[in-house]
């Protein structure tokens, strides 16, 4: 009986471990813009999200998201409380509480939500993707005139987005010096919401762009088109197909959409930072900490033109928050010390089991089981076997086709997914390796082989997940320790493999 309730366990935690992944819930700044220009009040991503950026929705998110995620959406929430604390999302947004949380209401707003309107939030992870050497990040969430939008509309060309009057702009610095600028635009087509930043110096020169999720579209199939914009300025912006950028096939919509994105964003910053325009503007006491009054723009098309051609006048803009962006230095000797506390955990355990033998009491060995019990723990290894070999894939799709890098695949990932995807992995490895160990228990093999295959797994699973912590938090430098317990862990798991299949065969006997 208890080789079917270990193989129940086994079951039930594969099945746990799909559920508990976290669902896609992307966080775009520019959705608290669309909620600031209807409402006329602050937010913060925890106005549609349950713990912040990138985290599930909650209620007032899944029915901005339901509605279409439009600026004129907002409207269809005005009556309805989302959230069931008897007041509708209107009388919230207006009141400055948050209409997706049943613990703020307009008669409280509640301590923490109130703190946190205090800054505008920053994706910072993002942001270091196009920000090169800066080390310090200022905001502006500039609100453009119905006269600027008309001006980047005639120049670029390009029917105006509905947040053409609204960017955020986030200017890189490094000792005191403004190096460069970068902006968030978005689209939509049938593949989903895409979003692109990128970045440009002072000169007018554009240095890198990044494309973010969109719905199940990859966005690695973009990566060479994107690398194609390196050095454009407002008057070469790339197109597919044309010079050395590949050509769209199936993707020529997104791609032209890229190329409006980046054209508009161009001359957004263009009419906003151009020398003739860029101004030092004051923040108002009664909103938002970093909006800004922009001069209003001149009317004439000469002030239009001579942005990008003279550069961008950064060091005038005016900004009210400042975020670091240095990283982390290199910590390959806290990297090596993780290291060895995985070899030394392995080798303890190890020891420490065969230390302590059994009372003579056993596990019965696989080819003793009935034919249907090894059909049943054969299948179960199967599924465990199928488990580890799509996770391969992923993990090689990801950091090969969708990002360039392991290190780049957690820059993307947010605080809030990647701690369910901790919580989740951890809870799946202990699950899924506990039922692999104890196929192994039941197998001819020496004690020291099976106590080796089972502390090996197990203890590198654990030490995967925090590597992943090490990289985001700490260093790039646990990419290494990443490697070493996964690659370990694999191994071992192979080998277990191996020896359950051969385990599962009865011995053949003499004469």
């Amino acid at each position: 009986m208890s080789l079917y309730r270990s193989i129940a366990v086994a079951l039930l935690s594969l099945s746990t471990l799909l559920v508990a992944l976290p669902e896609d819930a992307d966080a775009y700044p520019v959705y608290r813009r669309y909620f600031q220009d209807h409402y006329g009040k602050a937010t913060r991503c925890e106005g549609c999200h349950e713990y912040g950026g990138s985290s599930n929705r909650n209620a007032f998110g899944k029915a901005f998201q339901e509605a279409g995620e439009a600026p004129s959406d907002f409207a269809q929430l005005d009556e309805i409380d989302s959230d069931g604390d008897g007041a509708s999302n209107l009388a919230e947004a207006t009141a400055g509480s948050n209409p997706g949380d049943q613990r703020s209401t307009p008669e409280s707003m509640g301590r923490l939500w109130k703190r946190a309107l205090r800054t505008i939030p920053v994706p910072r992870e993002q942001l270091a993707l196009v920000m090169g050497d800066s080390t310090s990040l200022g905001l502006m969430e500039a609100e453009m005139s119905e006269e600027q939008v008309e001006l980047v509309r005639e120049g670029s060309g390009v029917t105006a987005h509905a947040l053409d009057a609204h960017p955020t702009l986030y200017f890189g610095s490094q000792d005191g010096t403004r190096q460069r600028v970068a902006m968030f635009r978005h689209f939509r087509s049938k593949h989903g919401l895409f979003s692109l930043l990128f970045s440009v110096s002072a000169s007018g020169t554009l240095e890198r762009a990044v494309l973010f999720r969109a719905g199940q579209h990859s966005t690695g199939d973009y990566r060479e088109f994107l690398a194609c914009f390196t050095g454009a300025t407002q008057d070469s912006i790339p197109k597919a197909g044309i010079g050395a950028c590949p050509a769209a096939g199936s993707r020529a919509r997104e791609m032209r959409m890229i190329s409006e994105a980046v054209v508009t964003g161009m001359w957004t910053l263009n009419v906003l930072l151009s020398a003739e325009t860029t101004q030092e503007a004051t923040a108002e006491p009664d909103k938002v900490a970093g909006h800004k009054e922009p001069k209003q723009a001149k009317s004439n098309s000469e002030q239009a033109t001579g942005g990008t051609q003279a550069g961008f006048n950064l060091m005038n803009a005016a900004t009210t928050q400042s975020v670091s962006l240095e990283k982390a230095p290199s910590q390959y000797p806290l990297t090596l010390a993780a290291m060895a506390l995985l070899l030394a955990l392995i080798v303890g355990s190890v020891r420490l089991a065969l230390r302590s033998p059994g009372a003579g009491a056993e596990l019965p060995k696989l080819h003793t089981l009935p034919s249907s019990a090894k059909l049943l723990a054969g299948l179960v290894f199967m599924s465990l076997l199928c488990v580890h070999i799509v996770a391969a894939i992923t993990i090689v799709y990801q950091t090969s086709e969708v990002h360039s890098s392991v290190m780049e695949y957690f820059e993307y990932m947010s605080y809030a997914r990647l701690l369910g995807l901790s919580h989740s992995h951890i809870f799946g490895f202990a699950m899924m390796y506990s039922a692999i160990g104890l196929l192994v228990c039941m197998t001819d093999r020496s004690e020291f082989v099976k106590c080796g295959l089972i502390a090996t797994i197990l203890w590198c699973g654990i030490f995967d997940v925090a590597s992943w912590w090490g990289m985001k938090h700490l260093s790039e430098s646990f990419h290494l320790l990443s490697y070493m317990s996964g690659g370990a862990s694999g191994i071992a798991s192979t080998v277990a493999i191996i020896i359950v299949a051969l385990g599962l065969r009865a011995p053949r006997t003499a004469g």
